[in-house]
């Protein structure tokens, strides 16, 4: 799916469950796409107990109930009559069916365990920088002709909910690393994050045509996205410290 919402993001109507339109919001979600399928594939290779991935589970089933949501409030726009329409709805319903049966599974298994924990800054930064994005992702998802004032490319009302998706991917992992303060389960989801947004700044450098140079919604857009680049190195860093004074 990335692959080619990647490489042809110019042709979704002859191929992809809706047409999408302009080409850069097709390889904004194909980079999503391809951080997010990196991001599992690491989890499932490196990762060796729930605590190391348990902060995927509430990221994955808010991003699964959203599009889920999304595609109800905009079935006309939908090709129905394609199977990959139906693996669509499929694979979130599945997802999010799993994501409900793995927090109960993940709260049997750390029941009783010790929890590293991160510091009250470090806490207070990642939740603060969730509420931030989820306040973003609401505000596009809720009200999503909003998005426009704010986002540098045009949007339709669906695919700003859909890019508010994926902002609220980025808000529910912020809300549950911060409140949880676990510092096991930081490494992984983190380094995701960072994979993922040096996508979504690589797709909107060559997406450039479809933005103004000299618009400040254009320098928000790239600046957000660098800044949490260092922002999650130097947590991934600090925590890493501390993890190792523990041992």
């Amino acid at each position: 799916m990335f692959t080619v919402l990647v490489t042809r993001p110019d042709q979704t109507a002859d191929y992809f469950v809706w047409p999408i339109s302009p080409p850069a919001t097709a390889m904004f979600i194909g980079a999503g796409y391809l951080g997010t399928g990196i991001t599992l594939l690491a989890a499932l290779a490196y990762a060796r107990s729930w605590s190391q991935v348990r902060l995927f589970v509430l990221p994955v089933a808010v991003f699964a109930a959203l599009m889920l949501t999304a595609t109800g409030l905009h079935a006309n726009r939908f090709f129905w009559d394609r199977p990959q329409t139906w693996l669509w709805i499929s694979l979130y319903g599945v997802i999010l069916i799993g994501a409900v049966g793995l927090t109960v599974t993940e709260r049997r298994a750390i029941d009783g365990l010790g929890v590293r924990r991160l510091t009250g800054a470090q806490s207070g930064l990642l939740a603060g920088a969730g509420l931030l994005m989820g306040v973003w992702a609401a505000t596009m998802f809720l009200a999503p002709t909003l998005a426009n004032t704010f986002w540098p490319w045009m949007l339709t009302p669906l695919t700003a909910r859909v890019v508010g998706a994926w902002v609220g991917v980025g808000a529910a992992l912020g809300l549950a690393a911060g409140l949880t303060g676990d510092l096991s389960s930081l490494k992984l989801p983190l380094t995701g994050w960072m994979i993922t947004v040096v996508l979504f700044i690589l797709t909107g450098l060559a997406s450039l045509a479809a933005m103004t140079a000299d618009d400040p919604r254009t320098w928000l857009y790239f600046g957000a996205l660098g800044l949490s680049i260092p922002g999650a190195a130097w947590m991934l860093r600090g925590s890493a410290g501390r993890e190792s004074l523990t041992r």
